[in-house]
């Protein structure tokens, strides 16, 4: 399904009833909206894993703009704001009173925007393997303890001078150290990539990146899960983004001796302390 949000377009799916029957009344499950990573991929890397969460919750996937399904547009509005904007405005349209967010890597980046601008219409924020501000040095520190010099020279090489080439070298080099186990060749088969949205991301604001000082506004009940291996979100800038928030109401989950790619590599400890974290929540 598609919906005019703003100036664009975007695509969602619905899994799950909002409201379901519950002896003689219709109990009404929360929405936990969830934002795929990237940037230039699109949801259906969210699938079927996180399929699991529809037993708590009612669950919608976006494609953020520019991205899958949704209307590509000019590169000049491929940006966090946008993508932030897009998502409250989809809200008001679809009548979705206080979701969850849940951000994964690059969702994460536009869930923090998002909750940032607009701290009180959430009812619970879930940011897996992500970072609010950008450290170069940090994670070319980080790909050389994953996968030595090469791969922290690759990165450096890619993220100081983004181009189709150095983003292939980067995929070939540097994806591979995301994860500890083996890619899912039919879930790279699925997805809808945009390298544009890569090229353009990575040649503005992903290095100069910077959402701490917002944080601090934001009070609903957040949960943070990040690997201590992973070499795209030092765990120092973690940590960092963990303190920003001045809220009582985060916890941290790390997951130890683990890379970026949590629901893949360990499902079942992933979901299990998440749907632990909705039970108490929501």
């Amino acid at each position: 399904m598609r919906v005019a949000v703003r100036d664009t377009e975007i695509f969602f799916d619905v899994e799950g009833a909002e409201f379901v029957p519950d002896g003689p009344v219709l109990r009404r499950k929360p929405t936990i909206i969830l934002l795929h990573g990237g940037p230039g991929a699109d949801h259906s890397r969210l699938k079927p894993a996180f399929s699991r969460l529809a037993e708590a919750a009612q669950l919608i996937y976006i494609d953020h703009r520019g991205h899958g399904r949704s209307a590509r547009g000019s590169a000049d509005t491929w940006t966090l704001d946008n993508w932030a904007e897009d998502i409250h405005e989809f809200c008001k349209k679809l009548q979705i009173c206080k979701p969850l967010l849940l951000g994964v890597s690059f969702g994460g980046f536009v869930a923090l925007r998002y909750a940032a601008r607009y701290p009180d219409s959430l009812s619970g924020l879930i940011l897996s393997s992500t970072r609010a501000h950008t450290d170069l040095e940090h994670i070319y520190a980080a790909f050389d303890r994953e996968g030595g010099s090469n791969a922290a020279a690759v990165a450096r090489n890619y993220w100081e001078k983004p181009t189709i080439e150095t983003l292939s070298d980067y995929v070939s080099v540097c994806f591979p150290l995301f994860g500890l186990s083996a890619p899912n060749k039919d879930a790279a088969r699925r997805g809808m990539v945009n390298p544009d949205v890569v090229l353009q991301f990575s040649a503005t604001e992903h290095n100069s990146m910077d959402m701490r000082d917002g944080l601090g506004s934001v009070s609903c009940p957040t949960l943070i899960l990040n690997g201590a291996r992973d070499p795209i979100n030092p765990l120092e800038d973690v940590r960092e983004m963990v303190t920003a928030f001045s809220s009582r109401n985060v916890t941290f989950e790390l997951f130890e001796d683990q890379r970026h790619n949590l629901s893949k590599d360990m499902p079942d400890k992933y979901f299990e302390t998440i749907e632990r974290w909705l039970s108490s929540n929501l």
